[in-house]
């Protein structure tokens, strides 16, 4: 089959995505990753033996080593809450769907970068450009605002002003959320 040439960012239709939220999961707290099931296993406890990998990967990245018990990661906050996200992104979250959504934003960031680093053939061109170092390509003005234009993503909660009056854990997550996702 012959696949049309793809278009630059600038000429895509632009598209919106809408997640409903009601009262999900929002992220897993310490108490539900704790807790244990009538077989005695916890959620961290299931996501560490079925993600051996990445809960080694993890904690080489927090700086700790695969002695660390799960008790020493709440004596530091900022692991705390690695954990919790590190969970939560393995579980049906809203956390995950949330991050999983705005990697479309990443991606037509990262696209609208090498589109402009390459004049002319696209194909001929991405070998002349250096995709090993693109780190740079997020803080782009003209990346983030051509992206902008093309993708918007909405969580619709709700129930968050219900939630955040009753000071409700969920509303609190759904704050962390916003801030820590905010391409």
């Amino acid at each position: 089959m012959k696949m049309a040439p793809a278009k630059p960012v600038r000429e895509m239709m632009p598209f919106s995505v809408f997640t409903p939220y009601y009262n999900e999961t929002v992220m897993h707290s310490m108490s539900e990753l704790r807790k244990e099931n009538e077989d005695g296993i916890s959620i961290l406890f299931y996501l560490q033996k079925i993600f051996p990998d990445e809960w080694k990967n993890f904690l080489e990245r927090i700086g700790r080593d695969e002695t660390t018990l799960d008790s020493e990661l709440q004596d530091n906050s900022s692991d705390l809450l690695e954990l919790r996200l590190w969970a939560s992104y393995r579980g049906q979250t809203l956390a995950r769907t949330v991050r999983g959504m705005m990697y479309y934003i990443k991606a037509l960031m990262l696209q609208s970068y090498v589109e402009k680093q390459v004049s002319g053939d696209i194909e001929a061109g991405i070998s002349r450009v250096d995709l090993t170092n693109t780190h740079g390509y997020e803080l782009s003005r003209e990346v983030r605002a051509q992206a902008d234009l093309k993708f918007t993503y909405v969580v619709t909660c709700q129930i968050y002003g219900q939630q955040k009056q009753k000071r409700v854990a969920e509303a609190a997550d759904i704050a962390l959320l916003m801030q820590l996702l905010d391409y």
